[in-house]
């Protein structure tokens, strides 16, 4: 797609900001600001920036020691802006739960969901992709006070392998599980690895996985039904159609499993809200 004018003349005017001088000044202005604030769109673009651009930083009092700025998570962990869909996951969180991260890219919501479990909690991350469970794995060694057990594989409603799909290099948080993907990985249940890994209890679930999330819950129907955990899930009503299913599917789906679900506005959500072309994020609570 061929940028407009306005875009390549922004574009140009970024361009000098990439210095490392003077995205320490860019970083002081940007923290805790929204994406779409003035400041941010001044920004130079993730996509701006050569592979292989990384920069140490502290977030969330979490140390990275190698944040990918050509990446879009990256780039947004190292400009400091906020995510506000981080504080409603934190928000099902409480002190001492275990929680299931599937689809943990390079680990922020589980690092920081593992500062509020605490000590006595317990949190799973889950990531199928071999370079970001990379990333994931030099972030926990960074953060040993920090309980979180990282297990490179994808999650779905059987065991076996599938496919990986890498849509853009520029946001590995695109990754799916797709016929087109060419990154055989392993694929475990929810059900199959609580069993594994002898969980007593799991308060909370949250599943990013690009229109697969149906798939996840299939496979989580024994843990949800002993459980009752609440659960945080990315909708997307378009990669949801692209893997079969949509948006007012999902929604039936989370209500016959007896769940309760708003937006993280907090308005409220059934499946007569039929959500065409939405992308938000739901709390679901158990009824």
């Amino acid at each position: 797609m061929t940028a407009s004018l306005k875009t390549t003349i922004l574009n140009a005017l970024r361009m000098p900001l990439r210095h490392p001088s003077l995205e320490a000044v860019l970083v002081g202005l940007t923290k805790g600001k929204a994406a779409t604030s003035v400041i941010a769109r001044m920004l130079p673009r993730h996509h701006q920036y050569g592979l292989g651009t990384v920069r140490p930083a502290v977030r969330y009092g979490i140390e990275w020691p190698a944040l990918e700025l050509s990446e879009l998570i990256g780039w947004y962990l190292f400009f400091g802006l906020h995510d506000p869909s981080h504080e409603d996951f934190l928000g099902l969180v409480e002190p001492g739960n275990v929680v299931i991260d599937v689809g943990a890219n390079i680990g922020l919501t589980a690092l920081r969901a593992a500062g509020r479990c605490g000590p006595a909690g317990r949190v799973i991350a889950l990531e199928p992709d071999p370079l970001t469970f990379a990333k994931l794995t030099a972030a926990l060694e960074r953060n040993p006070l920090l309980r979180v057990e990282a297990h490179q594989v994808a999650v779905g409603e059987t065991t076996g392998t599938l496919l990986l799909e890498v849509r853009d290099p520029h946001n590995l948080g695109m990754n799916r599980i797709s016929k087109q993907g060419t990154v055989p990985v392993e694929v475990t249940t929810i059900d199959r690895l609580v069993e594994q890994l002898e969980l007593s209890r799991v308060d909370v679930i949250k599943v990013d996985t690009e229109g697969f999330e149906p798939n996840v819950l299939r496979g989580a129907a024994a843990t949800i039904a002993r459980h009752r955990p609440r659960l945080f899930l990315e909708l997307d009503d378009g990669n949801l159609r692209d893997q079969g299913g949509s948006s007012a599917s999902l929604l039936a789906q989370l209500d016959a499993l007896g769940y309760d679900c708003t937006r993280c506005d907090g308005k409220s959500v059934t499946p007569a809200d039929a959500l065409v072309g939405a992308h938000t994020d739901l709390v679901c609570r158990p009824r």
